[in-house]
């Protein structure tokens, strides 16, 4: 399957200051965004924690977590959540991203779609 890429917008948590629109990877082995660090200081975006993560080429990184607000063109509304910092120029759109908005990738088409309704046993 080819590498699917959407557009985004993103802003720091609490939607404040500016906006920037940025192309990401949609890369659903990855967990959480990522965008480079210089990005999310530019936005006032300030990390929480740290975690380990293993990119798909090898290396291992410690880098550092926040909230992002960020809109996927196309999809609505705008959410917040998980992004990671990380140390070079990669813009990688990860799997809890698509969930919190309900998308997933669509292999015969190349792009996102509304992930079908979740089917669910009555409690």
């Amino acid at each position: 399957m080819e590498p699917v890429f959407v557009n985004i917008q993103v802003s720091n948590e609490e939607g404040r200051g500016d906006r920037v629109n940025v192309e990401v990877m949609v890369d659903t082995d990855f967990a959480h965004t990522l965008l480079p660090r210089a990005l999310l200081d530019s936005l006032q975006v300030w990390p929480v924690s740290f975690e380990e993560v293993e990119y798909r080429d090898g290396p291992k990184e410690l880098i550092q977590r926040g909230q992002i607000r960020i809109r996927i063109v196309g999809f609505e509304p705008t959410w917040t959540c998980p992004v990671y910092f990380g140390s070079t120029e990669r813009y990688l759109l990860g799997a809890t991203t698509l969930a919190i908005f309900g998308l997933m990738v669509d292999p015969e088409q190349g792009g996102l779609v509304k992930r079908p309704p979740i089917k669910a046993r009555p409690f």
